[in-house]
C-alpha cells in the first residue's frame, strides 16, 4: 500500500474510519485485520445498546470524561490517555460525562492470540486541530521476553 493521508472526522462512517466496511477490497482504507475509529462525543450521548464484536478492542481518552460499562463492571477514563483494553466478543456501552474526544482501535485475531498478543502488533496514535497539539500514542514492545505497554499524552 501506498501512503494515505486523510481526516478521520471526514472520512469516517459513524467514527469508524479504517475496516471492513471502508470501500472494497484494495481501497486503503479497507482493512480485514484492523479497524480504527475516532469519536467526538458531546456530554451525555451514550452508546444506549450493548454491543459485542470479534475484535480485541482499545480505546483512548484523548479529552474529556468518558465511561465504559461492562457487565460486571464501569472504567472511567478521565485523564489524557486513560484507556481499557477488552477481548473478543466482550459486551460494552458507553456515556460520554463531559465533551469527549476518543480514539480506538480492534485488532482481528486467531482464536489462540491473547488481546495483548494481538494488539502487540498495533501502534496507534493521534493528534487534534488546536494550535497546542495533543498527540497521545500506545506502544507494546517486547522486552526481557515480556510485553510492556507505553502509553503517552504530550502537548
Amino acid at each position: 500500500m501506498e501512503i494515505y493521508a486523510g481526516n478521520a472526522r471526514e472520512v469516517a462512517r459513524r467514527g469508524w474510519f479504517v475496516g471492513h466496511f471502508m470501500g472494497l477490497p484494495g481501497a486503503p482504507l479497507h482493512s480485514s485485520e484492523v479497524e480504527s475509529k475516532w469519536g467526538d462525543h458531546p456530554a451525555g450521548q451514550t452508546g444506549a445498546t450493548w454491543s459485542a464484536n470479534d475484535a480485541t478492542t482499545i480505546s483512548i481518552l484523548v479529552r474529556g470524561r468518558f465511561r465504559i460499562s461492562f457487565p460486571d463492571r464501569d472504567v472511567l477514563l478521565e485523564h489524557e490517555g486513560d484507556f481499557v483494553l477488552w477481548g473478543p466478543h466482550v459486551p460494552h456501552s458507553w456515556r460520554a460525562e463531559a465533551r469527549s474526544s476518543s480514539a480506538s482501535a480492534g485488532l482481528h485475531a486467531s482464536p489462540s492470540e491473547t488481546p495483548i498478543s494481538v494488539l502487540s502488533r498495533l501502534s496507534l496514535g493521534f493528534s487534534n486541530e488546536h494550535e497546542s497539539c495533543i498527540i497521545a500514542g500506545i506502544s507494546f514492545l517486547h522486552h526481557n521476553n515480556k510485553l510492556e505497554l507505553g502509553v503517552g499524552a504530550w502537548r
